[in-house]
């Protein structure tokens, strides 16, 4: 039977999750869940993205994410490939690092921000691991309690919770002994089901939207040639199979750059005539030249 397709409409909110494969821890250590959170943060901001809330869990992740015309497929696509690969790298494993397709379902209203955020953020104390969220350092807790965010993510608030008056409504959410954080949920929405049919009169643009997320050819070689007005060599250059170290180093830093630009790497792979491997390659040895 085959899947349902993502609902994936830009300009909306989404609580993402994403387990372990077979439930197994995807942090061993503190340097795991800032390297995740790392590689999360350039791949949003690569993608003009937004986080307002997460908590990391052993076996398995919690987001808050504002999406805009990238699609969320792209985002987590990027971001979860280089992850696993860097796991697998440290601690000697093989295999699948992540469970099957991450879960994302979007939120109808930002009326339910708020259940949301409080679910995300309770996670540690319904799972026994401390008594408040403000003993749990791997979440944004912090962030909307006293306006402290870890170093290695880029957070921002979200509506409603702006400032001090946003810092003491988000104390007395967490403080409620309501239940705060049970919110309506409808297939991949979190609303109802009359929300949802609102929302379907909108999509029938839809399809310009996914073709927003993918400029096409012929933009990427006008962006290419731009940058090429700065070295000897054209394009046809780049695209023959060339030994020289300059034209290869050059064909890799600028796959690099546009794949930071948020280009598909398939479009950037036909614009050189490689593959896509070779893109995502072509990225990470240019990032470990740049941290070396």
């Amino acid at each position: 039977m085959p899947r349902l397709a993502r609902i994936d409409v830009p300009e909306y909110w989404y609580h993402v999750t994403k387990r372990g494969q077979r439930r197994e821890p995807l942090f061993i250590d503190d340097k795991d869940r800032g390297r995740f959170l790392s590689i999360l943060d350039s791949t949003l901001k690569r993608n003009h993205a937004d986080l307002a809330a997460f908590c990391l869990m052993t076996n398995h992740v919690h987001l808050l994410i504002f999406r805009r015309q990238r699609s969320l497929g792209t985002l987590f696509r990027q971001a979860l490939a280089e992850y696993a690969k860097y796991f697998n790298q440290r601690h000697g494993k093989v295999g699948y690092v992540f469970q099957g397709r991450f879960s994302s379902k979007l939120i109808l209203s930002e009326s339910y921000l708020d259940a949301v955020i409080r679910y995300i953020h309770m996670n540690p104390v319904e799972a026994g691991i401390v008594r408040t969220p403000a003993h749990y350092q791997w979440s944004s807790d912090l962030f909307y309690r006293r306006g402290k965010a870890l170093k290695c993510i880029h957070l921002v608030r979200a509506p409603g919770f702006e400032g001090e008056q946003g810092m003491r409504r988000y104390s007395d959410l967490i403080a409620s002994t309501t239940s705060d954080d049970e919110f309506p949920s409808y297939g991949q929405f979190i609303g109802t089901a009359e929300e949802s049919k609102r929302l379907d009169c909108r999509k029938r643009g839809r399809t310009r939207w996914l073709r927003a997320d993918r400029r096409g050819v012929p933009a990427i070689r006008e962006r290419v040639s731009r940058l090429l007005k700065r070295h000897p060599f054209r394009l046809n250059d780049l695209v023959r199979k060339n030994m020289d170290r300059k034209v290869s180093g050059l064909r890799r830093r600028l796959m690099s750059r546009l794949y930071d630009e948020g280009y598909p790497p398939s479009e950037i792979a036909a614009i050189f005539k490689r593959s896509h491997t070779a893109v995502i390659l072509a990225h990470r040895q240019i990032l470990q030249s740049k941290q070396s």
